[in-house]
């Protein structure tokens, strides 16, 4: 049987293929999700220790530090898999896109507001799991779908999705889970992460939406009266100033 094509570095083709989408950021960010699960497989009694990391009851009685900690917990093996996937999938191409600092800033963002979001509502409708880092890679996701719109991407071999589709495939698709399972405050946090992934990810990112802010207030500060030529005023009054 005849050996494998090897690449210039001795590596088959289909691993530089995998590698080529794990940034340096992506690789720190994959390294933290993967110590700490296997922490938390192999922690046993020590588990109870999570517990002041992890989202939850606390981070509104002394905790608030688990709104950024939480992002680092998760205890579904099939949800970390996912967590994973989506970041190899989306986060090397959006942090090209959007540069480094941006990327983390829409990361963080949007994994932060969105655990505010479910710890708000999770205290009227009742906690369930830890949410991990979910909801910031459904941002990613967003994200995605919104810098490169129209362009196919590849999902695998031979199979071509513009990405625009693949994202709003994802936002259905976390939307229906949530709402299958009954978890309300997870369908809260969707629709924020979705929300602050789709803004940040804009030309501008924060820049923008705060330009945009400012703009909107002068324009409802700075009004223009009618008025300037004697006679054209409502009532047939000259009005020369403008407020």
């Amino acid at each position: 049987m005849p050996n494998a094509p090897r690449s210039r570095t001795g590596r088959p083709p289909w691993v530089g293929a995998i590698t080529a989408r794990l940034t340096p950021t992506i690789k720190k960010i994959v390294i933290v999700l993967a110590t700490m699960f296997v922490a938390y497989l192999f922690a046993g009694p020590a588990r109870g220790l999570f517990g002041y990391i992890a989202l939850g009851p606390r981070v509104f009685h002394g905790a608030p530090w688990q709104l950024v900690t939480g992002l680092a917990i998760e205890i579904d093996p099939i949800v970390f898999l996912f967590n994973l996937l989506g970041l190899w999938f989306t986060g090397a191409m959006v942090e090209r896109a959007l540069g480094t600092r941006r990327f983390l800033v829409l990361f963080f963002a949007a994994g932060v507001l969105a655990n505010l979001a479910v710890a708000g509502t999770s205290a009227l409708w009742g906690w369930r799991q830890p949410v991990g880092c979910w909801l910031a890679v459904h941002a990613l996701f967003v994200a995605f779908a919104r810098i490169f719109d129209r362009e196919e991407m590849m999902v695998v071999p031979g199979l071509y999705v513009r990405a625009r589709h693949i994202g709003i495939f994802w936002v259905v698709f976390a939307l229906f889970m949530s709402a299958i399972r009954g978890d309300g405050p997870f369908v809260v946090g969707v629709v924020v992460s979705t929300i602050t992934g789709f803004v940040l990810a804009g030309r501008g990112g924060l820049k923008e939406v705060y330009d945009t802010f400012r703009a909107r207030r002068l324009r409802q500060r700075y009004k223009v009266l009618d008025g300037g030529v004697p006679g054209r005023a409502k009532g047939g009054r000259s009005q020369k100033y403008w407020n």
